[in-house]
């Protein structure tokens, strides 16, 4: 069985949890799931850290 190399994009890897992008697709890699299920939870990954920097860029209401 070969393993395909998971490679994030820089919009992946950009925003506050980007430092995390690149291990959690190591590690689903390592743990045997398919390529396409591991783009789809870097991405939601992406999302969240997105969602975080804007949530934290908004002053206190």
């Amino acid at each position: 069985m070969t393993h395909e190399i998971f490679l994030a994009t820089q919009r992946e890897r950009a925003g506050p949890l980007g430092a995390y992008v690149e291990t959690l697709g190591a590690l689903l890699a390592s743990r045997g799931y398919a390529m396409a299920t591991i783009r789809e939870h870097v991405r939601l990954l992406a999302d969240l850290g997105r969602w975080l920097e804007l949530f934290l860029e908004q002053p206190d209401a």
